[in-house]
């Protein structure tokens, strides 16, 4: 397990006042991703250190038994009297180097406690680890709700793409045209967040309808707006969770004019998050 940092993920200034926080934009650049990561292909950047790997702990991106091992990785491939003093603690408190080392920064009193707190956290994450691979067969019982889409996965975040266009697109024809474009890499198969927003605008008592597709094929949300004036944009957004295959897929966001008269659409925006 590392932790990429996605170079060229495009900022979102224009839904902040004042542009997006800087701590928002570097949470969002952030990933967790498999040893093998073609960091170059990706334009990404190795940043796994013991801070990128508590932050990924500290935001639910990964629990606590992935937070161990990847401690426990990290502290092979590096020398330990190399490391900060915050960072040999840190290892040291999660037992992921051996005693001579904890030793040379943690008392025995200490290293029992943090055995305890290491037991406890273990427990906890297998019951949570538990209870999701269950889950499903839990709310097939009469009467229990389902509830799978309150639960959290280990691999949420491993894989995400986004794409953007804010300039504004207009057209008069009634064949759907399309906006927006979002292209995956090569992604293995799993369950998946499909996120978009757009605004719309239309002439006088005219109707746009707007689409978002998934591969070409799949429709995701429909939806038909009809305008009183040309002088009102319309925000239209929304997401849906898809299970899908392996391989490299398709999002568009298309729309079209109902009776010939003129529709625009701009500040398109796509975005993809693995879940599970």
């Amino acid at each position: 397990m590392k932790v990429a940092r996605l170079d060229t993920l495009a900022r979102q200034d224009d839904i902040f006042v004042g542009g997006e926080p800087e701590e928002r934009y570097k949470r969002r650049q952030m990933i967790v991703v498999e040893d093998d990561y073609d960091f170059e292909a990706n334009d990404a950047t190795d940043i796994t250190s013991v801070n990128s790997l508590k932050s990924m702990y500290s935001w639910f991106i990964i629990n606590y038994i992935e937070y161990r091992d990847a401690l426990i990785s990290y502290a092979s491939s590096n020398t330990f009297s190399s490391l900060s003093t915050e960072d040999k603690k840190e290892l040291a408190k999660n037992f992921a180097v051996d005693k001579s080392d904890r030793d040379s920064v943690l008392t025995s009193n200490e290293q029992k406690k943090y055995a305890k707190d290491v037991q406890f956290f273990i427990d906890e994450a297998n019951k949570h680890i538990s209870f999701e691979s269950n889950s499903t067969s839990i709310a097939d019982e009469e009467d229990v709700p389902d509830i799978t889409i309150s639960t959290s996965s280990s691999k949420y975040g491993s894989y995400i793409a986004e794409t953007s266009s804010e300039d504004t697109s207009s057209t008069s024809s009634s064949n759907y045209q399309t906006k927006l474009t979002l292209t995956t890499e090569n992604i293995v198969s799993g369950k998946y967040r499909i996120s978009w927003y757009f605004e719309d605008n239309g002439s006088d008592k005219e109707d746009i309808e707007t689409e978002v597709v998934l591969n070409n094929s799949t429709s995701l949300m429909e939806s038909n707006l009809r305008f009183a004036n040309d002088g009102n944009w319309i925000p239209n957004s929304g997401f849906k969770y898809v299970t899908i295959s392996s391989g490299i897929h398709t999002v568009d966001i298309k729309f079209r004019a109902e009776s010939r008269r003129t529709v625009s659409i701009r500040k398109a925006r796509l975005e993809i998050i693995k879940i599970t």
